[in-house]
């Protein structure tokens, strides 16, 4: 197994000086504490990837700071550039045909965070991406779709235990973990497995081609962005077709506790997938992949556990200079160790 985490160094800053989005003077729209995080897994013959971000809550917000308490705020056009971000960073880096966004965000009536999980909805909710003009309506391969999840984990965290809240984020996560396979290379060839209908990466084509306006559709509200370039189906082999964007208020701890978890789900499909029993424990002939703490190893549970906290904790000391909190929710399920931190 191995774990990648790339930090994007365009809107750079601590917490309280880089929130949200910014847009530079070439048009581009930049997430603050922006991470595109890579699971890879190897059975000696191919690569077995699945990608996903974390980052800022992708709208125009800051923070503003009093003598004793800091507040957040939303600017009066905060979700404007949102479907931008997801055009630029995601649809057309990936070409995934869904994103599910994941907002770990307090949901609670009349909360600073319920009003931004409303403001991201909202944004994403306004444009249509599609590669068929002629055809709007279809739910097909040929239009983005977007899953909007709200998960506040505080909240359940007051109400339920550890092992609770896990089963039902596994549960919220069934769907579209299932029908997303791995990115599967081999390892001789460095080609994509059954690469004969394969689509370019965005790095092979001109990145300005298809940054055209967006232009809205009559008459409803809703805006269309044509794609120049295909999509990938949902549930086509050996490609992932679903990306995963997680994010809480600073995108450190929660979403640190929350992608670990997702991580184990992924180590579980992989094993479901590849047969991998040097993952599984001895005594286990069949599994629930839903349920991944009852099946897979403990050192294969410790080795993603440690490498959630330490990647967390580089994250969070680039961005706060404290170590990230909320770790003690991943040493849950990882054996006992002599390190203490947070």
């Amino acid at each position: 197994i191995t774990y990648v985490v790339k930090r994007s160094s365009m809107f750079p800053g601590t917490r309280y000086n880089a929130r949200g989005l910014k847009v530079t003077s070439s048009k581009i729209v930049e997430p603050a504490n922006e991470c595109e995080c890579e699971l890879i897994f190897s059975d000696g013959n191919y690569y077995y990837s699945q990608t996903w971000r974390r980052g800022s809550p992708p709208l125009f917000w800051k923070t503003e700071r009093g003598l004793l308490t800091a507040s957040h705020v939303l600017s009066s056009n905060a979700s404007e550039m949102t479907p931008i971000y997801f055009y630029q960073h995601i649809i057309k880096r990936f070409r995934s045909s869904r994103i599910h966004i994941v907002s770990l965000l307090s949901n609670k009536e009349g909360s600073h965070e319920r009003s931004f999980n409303d403001a991201y909805e909202q944004g994403v909710r306004k444009v249509l991406f599609t590669t068929n003009l002629s055809n709007l309506n279809d739910d097909g391969h040929e239009t983005v779709g977007f899953n909007f999840s709200r998960f506040d984990i505080n909240n359940l965290l007051s109400n339920h235990d550890t092992n609770a809240i896990a089963s039902t984020f596994f549960k919220m996560l069934q769907d579209d973990v299932s029908c997303s396979n791995f990115t599967k290379v081999s390892i001789e060839t460095g080609i994509i497995e059954g690469n004969d209908d394969d689509i370019y990466s965005p790095s092979q084509l001109n990145q300005n081609e298809n940054d055209e306006n967006i232009t809205s559709s009559d008459p409803t509200d809703i805006l269309v962005k044509k794609l120049n370039f295909d999509i990938i189906p949902i549930d086509t082999p050996n490609k992932q077709s679903v990306i995963f964007r997680f994010n809480c208020a600073d995108s450190l701890d929660r979403t640190n506790v929350a992608t670990f978890f997702y991580a184990l789900y992924l180590t579980a499909k992989f094993v479901n997938l590849t047969q991998c029993r040097n993952f599984l424990k001895d005594d286990i002939d069949t599994f629930d992949v839903t349920d991944p703490r009852q099946c897979l190893k403990q050192e294969v549970i410790d080795f993603l556990g440690n490498s959630f906290i330490i990647s967390g904790n580089i994250i969070s000391l680039m961005y706060t200079n404290t170590d990230a909190i909320k770790t003690h929710l991943i040493r849950k399920v990882m054996a006992p160790q002599s390190d203490n931190t947070k």
